[in-house]
């Protein structure tokens, strides 16, 4: 019931991106907002990240986050704090202030209504890009001035999905 990050274009584009700017994980503190499986968090690490906390709102997708995650801190160590629920409320009082200097939101990424009963479908639907728009103007809260966000979207609407984006990132300040 966990959408596997291998089958999707997304995850490893997120990842190719992070692992080929190293520079900008190294020693920071990483939030993974909808981390899913927790790849991207787990990339964060490897890259040196001093600090990477995970947040997934879905039930099964959190205990998968959980597994991965702690077979990760067992080998190698790495300082990686999972928390359960939705994106930025998920945060303990003491990541609440601009905290991260990097922010990653690799979510549900295709404008299109999901199935809040369907696991499936609510890792790849964005109805009216919501979750988007969360993480575009929430997002600024938690990240440290001059910090870094890296998401990712789909251009399957066409090209009103593009003007929503660049809309948004310009009113949001991205």
């Amino acid at each position: 019931d966990v959408f596997c990050p291998k089958l999707g274009n997304s995850s490893k584009f997120t990842s190719l991106v992070l692992t080929k700017n190293t520079f900008e994980l190294k020693g920071k503190q990483v939030l993974d907002v909808g981390s899913g499986t927790g790849v991207q968090a787990m990339v964060a690490a490897v890259c040196e990240a001093k600090k990477v906390v995970a947040t997934e709102r879905n039930d099964v997708a959190y205990k998968n986050l959980e597994e991965n995650i702690n077979t990760l801190k067992k080998g190698y160590g790495y300082d990686i704090e999972c928390c359960k629920g939705d994106l930025f409320e998920a945060l303990p009082i003491e990541y609440k202030t601009k905290f991260f200097d990097v922010i990653i939101g690799d979510m549900p990424f295709v404008n299109a209504k999901s199935d809040p009963n369907t696991s499936i479908r609510q890792c790849l639907y964005d109805n009216n890009h919501e979750v988007h728009k969360l993480l575009l103007t929430k997002s600024k809260d938690y990240i440290k001035e001059g910090g870094k966000l890296y998401t990712s979207f789909s251009t399957l609407g066409g090209p009103e999905d593009v003007e929503f984006f660049e809309k948004i990132i310009h009113e949001t300040g991205w």
